[in-house]
């Protein structure tokens, strides 16, 4: 839903063509989610402990990372063409998928980048984003949190690279 808000606020003029492969991963996660809220929702489990993501900090790597892309993204895109985009989506979205979802679309609205381009890469950097927290859960979870974490990203792994490929252009 965050990416539907900041497509809304960062290019309205593209998101009805944005809008609509995102909301259907939207409702795709938002499904597996709610059958896995339906069959452990009697079990209670305690949130993690987290920093506050407000922090200066926070802000500050954000900003350089943002900035970062831009200009990986620009030259990339110069030198390789679109293709070599999707590399720099696949691997800025392990971490983090606003810096790239942010740079693509000063992209459109400058337009350099068409919209059917645009939004494979905000889903593909969404996707490496959730392959980097299935191998945190993997990394620091337990065996059976990571094969039921495995399983919903699993899915929606595949719906997102079918919605990819057969979405037309």
């Amino acid at each position: 839903a965050r990416l539907l808000v900041v497509i809304g606020t960062v290019a309205p003029d593209r998101f009805v063509d944005l809008a609509a492969p995102i909301a259907i991963m939207l409702a795709l996660c938002l499904a597996i989610a709610a059958a896995t809220f339906r069959r452990e929702r009697a079990e209670q489990s305690e949130a993690a402990p987290h920093g506050n993501p407000a922090e200066l900090k926070y802000a500050l790597g954000f900003a350089a990372l943002f900035a970062f892309l831009l200009l990986v993204v620009a030259a990339v895109k110069n030198t390789f063409g679109t293709s070599g985009l999707y590399v720099v989506a696949g691997i800025s979205g392990l971490p983090d998928v606003d810096a790239l979802t942010l740079s693509t679309l000063q992209l459109l609205n400058s337009g350099r980048l068409d919209t059917a381009t645009g939004w494979r890469l905000i889903v593909l950097a969404s996707l490496a984003n959730f392959v980097f927290k299935a191998g945190i859960v993997a990394a620091l979870g337990s065996r059976q949190l990571f094969q039921n974490i495995a399983v919903r990203f699993g899915l929606v792994i595949l719906g997102g690279i079918a919605l990819m490929l057969f979405w037309p252009r």
